[in-house]
């Protein structure tokens, strides 16, 4: 559960986590829904294309900016 707004060094440092090619399934967690939402937002937003191709690929995210 998010308790606070997550500045962008720590959406930043997330969206790394979660799509680092060790993080990977059966050993990662899946992401909670809001957080989910969150790391979408801020790499479809901010993100290089490096770190879009690994959202789409680490965590599902269907945007294709």
């Amino acid at each position: 559960m998010l308790v606070a707004p997550l500045s962008l060094g720590q959406l930043d440092g997330a969206a790394e986590l979660f799509t680092c090619f060790g993080w990977t399934r059966p050993l990662r967690a899946e992401v909670p829904e809001p957080l989910r939402s969150q790391l979408i937002a801020h790499v479809t937003a901010t993100g290089t294309e490096p770190m879009r191709f690994r959202m789409r690929h680490g965590y599902g995210a269907s945007a294709s900016r």
